[in-house]
């Protein structure tokens, strides 16, 4: 997870939040989940693969489209 792109919040518009993450719009069409620093690492990329899996067999879900990193810990942007 070492080359990963590196993005920022400022200026995004929080449209959720929940107990392990807050969303944010990137664009019109897709969302940045930026898990909380309490939220273990590994357990993000355990969810990132999670979804791309679901995604793959075609179940209705959000597409994982990159992992990014938001303040220096690995994130999902969907």
């Amino acid at each position: 997870m070492d080359k990963l792109r590196n993005v920022s919040t400022d200026g995004l518009e929080l449209i959720a939040e929940g107990k392990t993450a807050g969303v944010y719009a990137y664009s019109e069409t897709e969302v940045l989940k930026v898990y909380f620093p309490f939220f273990p690492e590994e357990d993000i990329i355990s969810q990132w693969d999670d979804t791309r899996k679901l995604t793959e067999i075609g179940m209705p879900c959000a597409k994982a489209l990159e992992m990014v990193r938001v303040g220096g810990q690995a994130w999902c942007h969907l």
